[in-house]
């Protein structure tokens, strides 16, 4: 089961189109590190993670809401 909801983090994370978003996904909700730690990984500042992140967050809910509107049915 847990497999199976990696796969799915995975496949939500690779519909966005930004790298740094992919990355700070990835190392967040797949490597488990803190903000500090991807703040020092990437070379950021902390605010920038976050800003990344929400930014992120924010085309996900676009694609989501796109996909819904399109296909009538939602990835998540």
């Amino acid at each position: 089961m847990c497999q199976n909801k990696r796969k799915e983090v995975e496949f939500v994370i690779n519909l966005l189109e930004n790298y740094q978003e992919k990355i700070v996904l990835e190392m967040r909700y797949l490597n488990y590190y803190d903000w500090q730690e991807i703040a020092i990984q990437l070379n950021y500042s902390e605010r920038m993670i976050y800003k990344l992140h929400g930014s992120a967050l924010f085309h996900l809910m676009e694609i989501n809401k796109q996909a819904e509107e399109t296909c009538g049915k939602a990835f998540f």
